[in-house]
Formats: C-alpha cells, sequence, structure tokens
C-alpha cells in the first residue's frame, strides 16, 4: 500500500520491521521504486533480496528489467538476461520477452533487442510495439515502418502506441501517404477514437509533413485538447515558415485556458527569433519567470539566451545566462555565437575560454559542444588547443566522433589540408568524416575536390546520405557540371531521399539554376512532396539571377496564395526584381508588407533591398527617407543610395554621401568604388576619379576588378584624354585587357578618331586571342 501510495521511505520501514520477509514483500518495494523511476533503488532491493536468500520470480525480473531500462544498466540488464534463459522462464512468459526487448530498444542495443523478438516462441503487440518504439526512439524510421507492415503481415492489430509510433516514424522522415494510409486504417478501425495521444501522433504528422490544412482539421475536430495538441500544432506552423500563424495559434492557445509548457515556450521562442520579435520574446519571459520554470526546466533558460542572442540583445542575454542555475553546453554556444555574430569576438573569445576552463574535463560530451561552437565562431588558436587536447586524451582512437568534430572544425576554418591530413589519419571513416571533408571543399569553391572526395567515399563502401548529396549538387552547380548533377539527381530519386529531405529539393532547384536551366528547375519544384520557404526563394532567386524579373514577382505573388509567408531573403529577391523592372508600384506595396512585419528594424538585408529598390526606380528621394530610417547602415544600404545618386545622374549628390559613409567609419568596396567611379564620370571629373581609383584601391585593399578598370578608362575617354586611357590600358593585367580594349572603341567614337578606334580594335582581338591560348 505505502509503496503504491509512493511512501516508499515508510514502505522501507514497514518492510525492514517484517519477521519474515518473501518475494512478495520484496517485489512490492521494488515495483514502487521502479514507478517513482528511482532505478538505482530498485537494484539495491533486489540485491538486498538476493542476500536475503529469496528466489525472484517473473514479478521481479519484470520490475528489474524496467529499472535497468530507466537508468541504462546495460551490464546488469544482460546478467538479468542469462538468468532468465538460465531457469528457461522466456519460453514460459512472453511477458518476461516483452520486457528483455524494451530493456535492450531502451540502451541502444536493437541487435540483441531484434534477436530477443525472433526468439520468443509468441510475440504479441506489445513485443511488436517494444521494437517499433525502439527503432524510432534512435531515429530508426524506416526500420520501425517495415516492422509495422511486417506486424499486420502476422495479422497481430497496431494498438494505440503502436499506431503513434509508426506516425512518428512518419512525421521524422516525411512519408506523408504513408501516414494517411495508416490514418485511414485508424479510422476503419476505430483507433482514431483511442484517446489524445494518438490524435496529437496524428496532428504532429500532418503538421511535420507540412499538411497544416489536415492538421487543422484533426485538431479542430477534437474534444478535449490539451497541450500536446496545441504544441504539436503551432510546432508544425513554425517547422514550414508560419511563424506568425504559430504565434496566432500560442495566443489562441492561451485563450482556451491550457497553460503552456516547456515544449510550448521553446518552440515559440524560436518563432520569436524567426519574426524578430524580441518584445513578444520578453513577455514570454516574464511569464516563465511567474511559473518558476527556469528552476527546473534548463532547456527553457537555453532557450531564452538563444532567443536574445539571435535578436541582438546580448546585455540581456549574458543576463540570463549568468542567471542560470546550471549552464549547459547549449546555453553557453547560443551566447557566445550571439556575441560573434554582431562582432563582439573579443568577448566571444573570453566566453570560449571560460568554457573550456570550467566545462572540458566534465565529460566527452562537453567537448564536443565546444567543437561544435569553435566551428561557428572561427576560433581557431582554441581549435588547435582542443585538437592537441583530444590527442593528449587518445579520444581519436577511441571515438570516431571526435575525429569527424575535428575534420568538421577544420573544414569550416577553410584549413582544408589539415582537415585532409586528420581525415587520411583516422582508424575509421565515417560518412559523417567525408561529408565534412565534402563540405569543406564545396564551401571554399573547390567542386572538383568535392566529387573527387565523393568518388574515394564510394570505393570505401559507403552509401552517401542526404548530406553528401547536398554537397556534390552544390559542387556541380558551381562547376556548371549538368550532366554529373543529373546523375546525382537520378540516384537520389532511386534512393528515395526526394521524399524524405526537404533539402535535397531545395538543392536539385538550386543545382539546374546555376546550370541554366530554368525550365527544368520549375518542373523539379512542382514535383517536389513538401516545398517550403526555402524552395520559393531559390525559384524566385534563380529567375532574378536570369532577368526573368517578371516571373519572379508571380511566383513571389503564387507563394503567398498558397499560403507561405515570406522571410527576409524573399523580400530581398523580389525587391530586386522590382528595382530591375523598375516596378516602384508593386515595390511600394511589398514595403508596406515589410512595415507590417517590422523587417526593417531586424533584418539589415531588406533594409539594403529597399533603398536599391527605390534607387533603381528613380525614387531617390524614398530611398533617402528609408536610408535615414534605417536603424542601422552597412556598407550594402551606403552603395545601394550611393549607386542610386550616380546612376541618375546625381553625382555631386553621390559623392557627398560616400564622403557620409567615410565619415561614419564604413569602408567600401569594389561596388561602392564602381558607383564613385561613375559619378566623377557624369562631372567629367577626369582627375578626381583617378585620385578616388588609386587610394580608395590603395587604402582599403580593393583588387581592381575589370569593371572597376573599365569605368577608370572610360572616365579618361570621356573627356578627351585618349592616350593617358592607352595606357591605362597597357599597364592593366593581360587577362582583363581584351573587354576594356572594345569598351575602349565607344570613346574613340565620340571623339572621331577612327585611327585608335582601329588600334582599340586590333588590340582587343589580339589580346583576346593571347588570352585564349593561355
Amino acid at each position: 500500500m505505502y509503496a503504491k501510495c509512493a511512501a516508499l521511505g515508510k514502505a522501507q520501514l514497514v518492510l525492514d520491521d517484517l519477521p519474515y520477509r518473501n518475494t512478495i514483500s520484496w517485489n512490492g518495494l521494488i515495483a514502487g521504486y521502479v514507478q517513482q523511476g528511482l532505478g538505482e533503488a530498485a537494484l539495491r532491493c533486489y540485491h538486498m533480496m538476493q542476500q536475503d536468500g529469496l528466489l525472484p520470480d517473473e514479478v521481479t525480473f519484470s520490475c528489474v528489467l524496467k529499472a535497468c531500462g530507466g537508468i541504462l544498466a546495460y551490464e546488469k540488464g544482460q546478467q538479468t538476461h542469462a538468468d532468465l534463459v538460465m531457469r528457461g522462464l522466456l519460453e514460459q512468459d512472453f511477458v518476461l520477452g516483452n520486457a528483455l526487448i524494451d530493456f535492450y530498444c531502451k540502451c541502444g542495443h536493437l541487435l540483441e533487442a531484434c534477436q530477443v523478438f525472433e526468439y520468443l516462441p509468441i510475440r504479441n503487440v506489445i513485443s511488436w510495439t517494444a521494437l517499433i518504439t525502439g527503432y524510432c526512439k534512435h531515429e530508426l524510421f524506416e526500420e520501425a515502418i517495415c516492422c509495422f507492415d511486417q506486424m499486420k503481415v502476422e495479422n497481430i492489430f497496431p494498438d494505440p502506441i503502436t499506431f503513434a509510433s509508426v506516425l512518428n516514424a512518419c512525421a521524422s522522415i516525411g512519408l506523408l501517404e504513408k501516414g494517411r494510409g495508416i490514418h485511414a486504417e485508424m479510422v476503419l478501425f476505430g483507433s482514431s477514437e483511442s484517446g489524445s495521444v494518438l490524435v496529437n501522433a496524428l496532428i504532429d504528422m500532418y503538421a511535420k509533413c507540412g499538411v497544416m490544412e489536415r492538421a487543422e482539421l484533426v485538431f479542430e475536430e477534437l474534444d478535449v485538447r490539451d497541450v500536446a495538441s496545441w504544441n504539436a500544432l503551432i510546432g508544425g506552423y513554425y517547422e514550414h515558415g508560419f511563424s506568425e500563424a504559430a504565434f496566432q495559434r500560442y495566443e489562441l492557445m492561451s485563450s482556451d485556458s491550457i497553460s503552456p509548457d516547456e515544449v510550448t515556450f521553446t518552440i515559440i521562442l524560436k518563432v520569436c527569433i524567426s519574426i524578430g520579435a524580441i518584445d513578444k520574446g520578453g513577455e514570454i519571459h516574464a511569464e516563465i519567470m511567474r511559473k518558476d520554470f527556469l528552476k527546473t526546466k534548463n532547456k527553457l533558460g537555453s532557450a531564452l539566451v538563444d532567443m536574445y542572442a539571435k535578436c541582438g540583445a546580448l546585455a540581456k542575454a549574458e543576463q540570463v545566462f549568468k542567471a542560470l542555475q546550471f549552464q549547459d553546453a547549449s546555453s553557453w554556444t547560443s551566447l557566445i555565437r550571439g556575441l560573434h555574430l554582431f562582432g563582439y569576438g573579443e568577448d566571444a573569445h573570453k566566453y570560449l575560454k571560460q568554457f573550456i576552463k570550467t566545462q572540458l574535463f566534465l565529460d566527452v560530451a562537453a567537448l564536443s559542444s565546444i567543437l561544435n561552437a569553435c566551428g561557428t565562431v572561427w576560433a581557431i588558436d582554441i581549435g588547435k588547443e582542443l585538437h592537441a587536447e583530444t590527442v593528449r586524451r587518445g579520444l581519436l582512437e577511441v571515438d570516431v566522433m571526435f575525429g569527424n568534430l575535428m575534420v568538421d572544425m577544420y573544414a569550416k576554418f577553410g584549413m582544408l589540408s589539415k582537415a585532409q591530413q586528420v581525415l587520411n589519419e583516422l582508424p575509421i571513416r565515417t560518412i559523417v568524416s567525408w561529408n565534412s571533408i565534402m563540405a569543406g571543399y564545396c564551401q571554399a569553391g573547390y567542386g572538383e575536390r568535392t566529387l573527387a572526395c565523393y568518388e574515394l567515399m564510394k570505393l570505401e563502401g559507403l552509401m552517401p546520405d542526404a548530406v553528401s548529396f547536398s554537397s556534390t549538387l552544390k559542387a556541380c552547380g558551381s562547376m556548371r557540371a549538368i550532366e554529373k548533377g543529373r546523375e546525382f539527381h537520378v540516384e537520389i530519386v532511386r534512393q528515395g531521399l526526394l521524399e524524405k529531405v526537404d533539402v535535397l529539393g531545395n538543392g536539385l532547384l538550386h543545382m539546374y539554376i546555376e546550370c541554366g536551366l530554368l525550365l527544368v528547375s520549375k518542373q523539379v519544384f512542382n514535383e517536389l512532396p513538401c516545398p517550403d520557404v526555402v524552395s520559393w526563394n531559390v525559384l524566385i532567386a534563380g529567375h532574378c539571377q536570369y532577368n526573368c524579373n517578371e516571373d519572379a514577382i508571380e511566383y513571389f505573388d503564387m507563394m503567398k496564395h498558397r499560403g507561405f509567408s515570406p522571410d527576409g531573403d524573399t523580400f530581398a529577391y523580389i525587391l530586386k526584381a522590382c528595382g530591375s523592372i523598375g516596378a516602384a508600384a508593386k515595390g511600394e506595396e511589398i514595403h508596406g508588407e515589410i512595415i507590417l512585419r517590422g523587417l526593417l528594424q531586424t533584418n539589415p538585408k531588406v533594409g539594403s533591398a529597399l533603398v536599391d529598390m527605390y534607387s533603381k526606380c528613380s525614387e531617390l528621394a524614398r530611398a533617402s527617407d528609408v536610408f535615414d530610417k534605417l536603424p542601422s547602415h552597412d556598407v550594402v544600404s551606403w552603395t545601394a543610395l550611393i549607386g542610386g545618386y550616380s546612376e541618375h545622374g546625381h553625382a555631386e549628390e553621390a559623392l557627398a554621401r560616400y564622403e557620409q559613409m567615410r565619415c561614419a567609419g564604413f569602408s567600401p568596396d569594389a561596388v561602392t568604388l564602381a558607383c564613385i567611379l561613375k559619378a566623377c564620370g557624369c562631372l567629367g571629373a577626369t582627375q578626381k576619379g583617378q585620385i578616388y581609383f588609386d587610394s580608395i584601391s590603395k587604402r582599403y585593399s580593393i583588387a581592381p576588378t575589370v569593371e572597376l578598370h573599365t569605368s577608370i578608362v572610360g572616365i579618361h575617354g570621356r573627356t578627351g584624354h585618349l592616350d593617358e586611357a592607352i595606357s591605362l590600358i597597357k599597364m592593366m593585367p593581360s587577362s582583363m585587357r581584351p573587354q576594356v580594349w572594345l569598351a575602349f572603341l565607344g570613346a574613340c567614337q565620340k571623339w572621331g578618331n577612327m585611327e585608335l578606334a582601329k588600334f582599340a580594335f586590333e588590340q582587343g582581338i589580339y589580346a583576346a586571342g593571347d588570352y585564349c591560348a593561355l
């Protein structure tokens, strides 16, 4: 009685006072400890029971296996398994067999779980469900679904827990049609009315597969909605880019008198990050404090640090971080990344060193976290120290994870020869090892090396996964290797990865666009099982890239019509399209949407794109007004404004704005310099243009491009200084001369100098021939 009422101390005292203790009395106490999640105490009782000379029965063994699974006591569980075999109990009681399967699954030993499963004389729904749940727990979702199908072949009908587990598998790998089929089975046999857990799993499956209308329908049919139902719906909207809808459902949840839990708050803090709603985040922080959650739910503390850090409220992020009762690896890395992201490199480095000092020697998980943090903030010196530490502790030889982390770290630093060296020295290379080096080569623009690594990986007998294909598709796009890209497309379809991994569909879109095949990219887009905001962005950006700006705007409107919420990247792309075709009215309409969503305060890219759009549409007063109201400026927004003035003949204003930019402490880039030279050309200020060209190139280490050389030669040409222009061309690198000579023809034509025009044409053809020969 005391054990069942969770009064375990009292139960222990009663047991100790008993004149005679038998197996049944010990079983009651052991079961009580297991029920309360006190696995170690349960095993201590089991040991004392054996010391009493009592023989455990089936109930004892069942409780002991649950205790071992709960605390991952693998060796003790194995010993119990041996005892069961020795006494022949597995042949007599399939409940013990099910308990063994559950124990091995919880400990991650799925091979042993399968062996026990195959050995069972009778397999019931609990046996199958234990195995399916184990596969799901360890993210072997395809195996879980195969197991579910085989279960039905053997005429074992699933119970609600089975259905919930297999729906989780479908949700995790995006198998919408399989999930629909399971839903139909549930309706047919009346299982869809078997409780909120199962219905919540249905909502979660539809939400994670992006079919929010269906998720809403199932949700609305619920008689009683609990916090898990709301979490599934809110999480689905967030995961698929509908952040505003997620926030609306969160507010409806409150009006439904459902109290948010840790999962709700974690999701909604991510929503705040995605829409830059730091004020809302602050309100949620206050609610978390009112509920006193931070004392018991450490993940929420990390989520708050992450929200404040990513929204740029770094002082608040530090304040929350320092107030946490326990600072885990997640909270450290959130703060470090935020500091680095907003330019506080020294502070990030300081916290990184503190992290090493306080956590490095606790366990290998801490070391894993700090290596990932290094890969994020480019702390090369710290990374090298950590590499030395892993070598000193011999971790590279005993755990392949650390070798993979080192390869990944050096690859992210751009130290590819070092990454390759570590890879070559690894005793075992896994798919993760190869994926890291491939991603590094791809990021650095070494497409051929990326594909070479892919071939070497296959020679080692490793099967490429979605991450591998993501790198190879990027490599093919950068190299315009369309035939190789098509081969990868075929292989991705053959492996069924397109239905499971959204990023591969987007990778294929990008690859075909980079290769100039817009029509094929549209076909790929139309065949995507679950297009997301990124898919739309890739398609819109691709059409902008090839000056199909009307089509880009059409896709933008279509995207919104289908219920997708544009993000900052979408708005930046579509503003570029509007600017390119002078669609000021459409641009102004989009400006209104941006203001409503508060993006000008949180997304510098959108502000710069808006300035650029108005500048290109000759709306210079509007461009200037938007620029002046931006919360912060960068070189892109300054250049957009300067470029607008120079492009439309307001040269003096362009140069004045450049001086303001310089006084504000911003360094010009090559695009800024090109705009300045254009302004000088409009003024006919040859000497001034040459001074800007020489001084800016030297002071800011800007390597003169073909465009810059053409601009400075153009200034001399337009003012009639043809001899000086020729002298400049002769001093240029030979690879740039063909294009500049041909541009110089315009100046010759303007001044009627046919002799020089003929000379320039011949020199251009001659230089082009030499360059091609090289």
